[in-house]
């Protein structure tokens, strides 16, 4: 029943509707109605019966001749309505009236002829050229127009549709057909699945269960839940619904795959998926979990096993481990660069682990947690870091099995801008395992006669035969020195501390002593460093940094590339080869660091290719493509602080210097100034990379010969420009920042003021 108000508003609407009918047809569309709320249909079935009970015009010349002329039409989705609901009970009545015309019109797609013709008359081809083009469009989009256009569109965007000068618009069906569809045609291919005959639906279920990308021998594995799985995955290709691919059988889109999952009820959901585990885990272990022919069966055996759940196994301490220990090998087989899927696993492997897993499956709880840590350190989710270091802390025998834990604690603390912490917790582990504390109130003098003497030990051909055929240090409590102590060089590094060198001369003294570890190899190429800016001894500190550099094939690679190649690539040959020649081995070292979430080199490498390319006149355009990749990997990280206080300004400084009209980045973009971001970075005590930047900003406003900008921001930031040591020698890294102030200094005594300070 409605209400008065109500009444008077339908009436006020049909006086409208009539009133404007009197002077033209109406055609009255409404779009979506399956979606329309109840007082808006009641208000649609008024103005219907309104209009109905009128004549309608006889000739449709003369609208007034004949009185009222309006047609409704209301476009929906007929799996959106059901009998129930409120457009289909309007509907009913409209029909039971008998005062209304209701006809139903199907809007399907385009026949597949008609499909030729449209992308023929869209290339401006043959229709015989177009037909394998548009055999794959129809397959992809059901024929419906706008799909068409879209799909059309995305090929020229992503190079599958190209343009030939002779021959035309060209294409590789086989590239066309591995592409996926878009969402929203992938939402309506997925409504054909209660369409199809039960047994085609019953296999896409089943192949549901196992993934969007199959290897047809773990289809085999399974054909004993359902035997005709593989010709039901055939009708279902020309459905459109599932590709395959010589071997390989996938979903054309994940929301078909999640649309033929969800068909199965809760009630059968685990059943079924503990059928398909039971077939693929004897298969998984007869070819063996460490072998690479696994894989195929392991990744889909994983993924069944994760879509049960704890709650079902949690009561059967066999399957639990089982099923934690495969979990456990998919993520370890994952590149180091798939952290995030590999953390997935890894986190499924702890939630499998019994209850008292601690003290009944001691090595694989302790190994799931270690490699849940590295993963979620590598994702830059601290906090899960500090969450799983502390059940190890809790939960582990002895200091040995504690010892990773707390290297990776104290990386993510560094890594969050607490290095003073960092430092700390370093000076007590290293007194914990025995180690004399190195000396910090050392002067500058007693600091270069200390590399002196380390140098002495290393002089002549006494290198080479000591490190021709190194042996390698065995005492395991001196590895782990080692380790913390090249932390410690990496963070006196960044906090631009002599102390850094301090740490590296006792490291290389314990090198001669105990022999060669992996540490000790990163210990020389910042000796090398050491030997070039603190003694001025190019040639020697040249062979140290090359010996370095060889030394690293005795160990593993990926582990030393990112710290060596930094130091030496990047400042000690600086002096003797060719700047154009060092960066490929730099842009190498970053590579390897992101890939090994190496983050302290990672940092250090990308300020290094930056500011080696920009010193080094490497193409604009190629540094800021680079840069981008960079600041993906520190934004996927987190690592905010060279992100916003070295990639940012120096991006936003190129792109002004370049005249660049491409949208910046988001995490290059900037809320202030670049003066401002500098001064920040100051005031946080981020010196390093505030000094580059400045430097930066400096010799780009000389290129654009802003003098007077220049010289403002010269007096404003000297200390960037401080570039000599106590000793009055300059670090060879540094005469590209002398040469710019030196630039200014001069046309600064041109004029009355003269140059600041020492200059």
């Amino acid at each position: 029943k409605k209400s008065t108000g109500r009444m008077h508003l339908d009436y006020l609407f049909g006086m409208v509707l009539e009133t404007l009918a009197e002077f033209t047809h109406i055609f009255f569309f409404v779009d979506d109605i399956h979606w329309a709320d109840v007082s808006s249909l009641d208000l649609l079935a008024s103005l219907i019966c309104r209009t109905a009970t009128r004549s309608a015009p006889r000739d449709l010349a003369s609208p007034r001749a004949g009185g009222c002329g309006v047609a409704f039409a209301a476009a929906y989705r007929p799996d959106e309505v059901s009998h129930g609901a409120a457009f289909g009970a309007m509907i009913g009545q409209l029909e039971a009236a008998g005062d209304v015309a209701v006809a139903s019109v199907e809007l399907g797609g385009l026949s597949l002829a008609s499909i030729n013709g449209m992308v023929s008359d869209a290339l401006c081809l043959p229709v015989r050229r177009t037909r394998s083009l548009s055999r794959v469009i129809y397959q992809k989009t059901e024929g419906f127009p706008l799909f068409v256009l879209e799909f059309l569109d995305s090929l020229w965007v992503e190079n599958l549709l190209t343009m030939d000068p002779k021959m035309g618009f060209v294409w590789d069906v086989h590239a066309i057909e591995l592409k996926a569809v878009s969402n929203s045609a992938a939402s309506l291919l997925s409504r054909k699945l209660k369409r199809l005959p039960s047994a085609v639906c019953s296999g896409l279920i089943l192949f549901s269960c196992l993934g969007s990308n199959v290897e047809l021998c773990v289809l085999e594995t399974v054909t004993s839940i359902d035997d005709g799985l593989l010709s039901s995955l055939e009708v279902a290709q020309k459905e459109g619904l599932v590709d395959i691919i010589g071997s390989v059988y996938s979903f054309s889109h994940e929301i078909i795959a999640r649309s033929a999952f969800n068909l199965i009820s809760d009630a059968n959901r685990s059943a079924l998926l503990q059928q398909v585990v039971s077939c693929l885990i004897p298969k998984c272990l007869e070819v063996g979990l460490d072998t690479s022919e696994v894989d195929a069966y392991l990744f889909v055996t994983v993924n069944a096993i994760n879509k049960i759940g704890r709650a079902d196994v949690i009561n059967d301490p066999i399957q639990s481990q089982l099923y934690a220990r495969l979990n456990l090998e998919a993520g370890k087989k994952l590149p180091a660069t798939d952290s995030g899927r590999s953390l997935d696993y890894f986190e499924h492997g702890l939630s499998f682990l019994p209850y008292n897993h601690w003290t009944s499956l001691y090595d694989l709880s302790l190994t799931v947690h270690v490699k849940t840590l590295d993963a979620a350190f590598a994702e830059g989710k601290h906090d899960k870091v500090t969450e799983v270091v502390n059940l190890v802390l809790l939960n582990a025998m002895n200091f040995n099995d504690k010892f990773h834990s707390y290297t990776q604690l104290i990386r993510s603390t560094a890594i969050q801008g607490s290095a003073d912490v960092a430092i700390a917790e370093i000076g007590k582990l290293l007194t914990s395992l025995g180690d004399v504390p190195i000396n910090s109130d050392v002067s500058l003098q007693s600091f270069v006669q200390e590399i002196m003497s380390v140098r002495r030990l290393l002089a002549g051909r006494q290198k080479e035969l000591l490190f021709a055929n190194p042996s390698h240090m065995n005492d395991q409590t001196l590895v782990m020195t080692m380790k913390l102590k090249i932390m410690l060089v990496i963070f006196y590094t960044q906090q631009q501390s002599y102390m850094s060198g301090i740490v590296v001369c006792n490291m290389i003294r314990q090198v001669l002593q105990f022999g060669l570890c992996e540490e000790g190899v990163i210990a020389l190429a910042f000796f090398s460093n050491l030997v070039l800016e603190r003694i001025d001894d190019v040639e020697e500190a040249c062979q140290l940094g090359r010996l370095s550099v060889s030394l690293i094939k005795h160990f593993d690679e990926e582990r030393l590339i990112p710290g060596v190649y930094c130091i030496v690539y990047g400042t000690v040959l600086l002096c003797q080869d060719p700047w154009h020649s060092l960066m490929e081995p730099l842009l190498t070292a970053c590579r390897t660091s992101f890939a090994t979430s190496n983050f302290e080199f990672a940092t250090l490498n990308a300020m290094a290719f930056v500011g080696r390319s920009w010193n080094g006149g490497r193409h604009i355009g190629l540094i800021m493509s680079e840069m981008r990749n960079f600041g993906q990997y520190f934004a996927h990280r987190k690592s905010l602080k060279i992100l916003k206080y070295f990639l940012a300004p120096v991006y936003n400084i190129l792109a002004a210097l370049s005249g660049s009209n491409d949208d910046v980045p988001k995490c290059f973009q900037l809320h202030s100034s670049i003066e401002d971001v500098i001064a920040e970075a100051e005031e946080m005590g981020v010196h390093f990379h505030a000094r580059h930047v400045a430097r930066i900003l400096v010799s780009a406003n000389i290129l654009q010969h802003d003098f007077q900008r220049t010289s403002n921001l010269f007096i404003r930031y000297q200390d960037a420009f401080a570039v000599l040591h106590a000793n009055q020698m300059m670090t060879a890294g540094e005469f590209g920042a002398t040469f710019h102030g030196g630039l200014v200094c001069c046309r600064l005594a041109r004029q009355d003021e003269g140059p600041p300070g020492n200059w």
